[in-house]
């Protein structure tokens, strides 16, 4: 069953044995069980990124500039594992089937490319946020590589916009903390809504812009959302595991609650075996067919 961010609050409440207005009360309120589904969502992300690095797979398209050898990396992206240098040609290969790490890429062989005339090769490497290439481009180039990278898809969002953040049926923008204010990490991500005007309307962000936290749609929604919509974003994390979302984050709550934990980490333990056991085949049973990589361009 698909886990939107809505659904996992209300089955981690259950977890905890804390619907609203039962029991303790609320002890939690939304923002904080959000909180702890990111958090729980993070290690999974790691242990994804581990044993299975090509699941959160994207490639970009990056322009060089003569006399130009540092570009800035796109935003969420947690590391490279491969450029290809393109030379202009935008229609080049551009599945992730064929992620080989590597530091020596195939450049131009004549003036404009990214190697002078007499060299075929370049180096590429990456410090911080910023992917370097050698030689430097002697003109533009656009677009001169392509960057085959592990991207950070992107935080939990349940958020109730309000006016201000119904831009148009297409476009919506987010206010809450865990918005993130990098450019495209929520490309790819479904965006529902879960109660108000619009409920039950999926859609899938095209585009993100970090500076303002605005989500771009594929479709339009019908009826437009107002202030009444509330929003909440569909984890990445593979959906046969979105329940370990809502257990570990009810672990993590009794916690801090100290309330015995022990029948949760039962249940949590056998989730977590499954997903072990996924990744491992995943890696070693062909995760870099495009029937398994949720792809994205970028």
């Amino acid at each position: 069953m698909i886990q939107n961010t809505q659904r996992l609050v209300d089955r981690l409440r259950r977890y905890i044995q804390e619907p609203v207005g039962v029991q303790q009360g609320n002890t939690f309120a939304d923002t904080d069980l959000v909180d702890l589904l990111n958090e729980e969502q993070d290690d999974m992300i790691a242990a994804m990124v581990e044993g299975s690095e090509d699941y959160f797979a994207v490639s970009k398209d990056i322009a060089l500039s003569a006399n130009v050898n540092a570009y800035p990396l796109f935003g969420g992206c947690l590391f490279l594992r491969k450029v290809q240098y393109i030379g202009g040609d935008i229609v080049s290969q551009t599945n992730p089937t064929d992620m080989i790490e590597s530091r020596l890429v195939e450049g131009s062989d004549s003036v404009g490319g990214t190697a002078t005339p007499d060299q075929s090769q370049y180096f590429y490497n990456y410090y911080g946020d910023d992917l370097n290439v050698a030689p430097t481009p002697t003109s533009d180039v656009n677009p001169g590589v392509r960057e085959y990278a592990i991207r950070d898809p992107g935080p939990l969002l349940l958020e109730t916009v309000g006016a201000g953040g119904i831009v148009d049926a297409s476009h919506i923008k987010f206010a809450s903390q865990d918005a993130p204010a990098e450019d495209d990490i929520l490309i790819g991500t479904y965006l529902d809504i879960v109660a108000g005007t619009g409920i039950g309307q999926r859609r899938k962000i095209t585009a993100w812009t970090g500076a303002t936290r605005q989500a771009t749609l594929d479709v339009a929604y019908s009826p437009v959302p107002d202030a009444t919509s509330k929003f909440a974003t569909e984890s990445r994390i593979v959906r046969l595991f979105h329940n370990m979302l809502a257990i570990g984050g009810a672990i993590r709550a009794k916690t801090v609650l100290e309330e015995d934990i022990s029948k949760l980490v039962g249940l949590y333990s056998k989730s977590q075996e499954r997903f072990e056991d996924f990744i491992y085949k995943a890696r070693t049973g062909g995760q870099r067919a495009l029937q398994v990589v949720d792809f994205d361009v970028i």
